[in-house]
């Protein structure tokens, strides 16, 4: 299956590597995969830089939201919530109608430091957030409560 992952962090890269490693042709999106790729450094919460985790992973793909979600049967929502209606509204509608979106991100908000709140939270959820702003996208929330390990 070609599946779509979207978010570059512990998560998205837990999730590309194993749905890659069970043979399934992955790839994952950012937002400008140039930028990603030429990271040197540590990311802010101290992970090797992608380029490094993807050189042990070279079976998976990089490219830009539309890019991954356009040749995708599968997509999955590993961004932070803050940055996932964004990202799906990179990769577009029209990209997304149709498919299962598997979302298991979390809407968190920093703004006031450790340790993070839920946001939005007691009104709707991220996921009903994402499935009125993409409603030909058959959303599916899970895995949310896991750990990336």
């Amino acid at each position: 299956m070609r599946i779509a992952v979207f978010g570059t962090g512990t998560v998205g890269r837990a999730l590309a590597g194993a749905l890659a490693e069970r043979g399934h042709e992955v790839t994952v999106g950012t937002r400008d995969p140039g930028e990603t790729a030429s990271r040197t450094g540590p990311d802010r919460m101290g992970r090797p830089p992608f380029s490094e985790w993807q050189a042990g992973h070279p079976e998976v793909g990089l490219a830009d939201y539309a890019g991954a979600a356009g040749s995708a049967e599968l997509v999955v929502n590993a961004t932070s919530g803050a940055g996932s209606l964004p990202a799906l509204g990179a990769a577009g509608a029209a990209r997304l109608a149709g498919k299962v979106l598997v979302d298991v991100s979390n809407p968190l908000d920093f703004s006031q430091g450790m340790p993070p709140v839920l946001n939005p939270v007691n009104t709707d959820s991220l996921a009903e957030r994402i499935q009125q702003a993409f409603p030909g996208a058959r959303v599916v929330k899970t895995l949310n409560t896991m750990n990336a390990a």
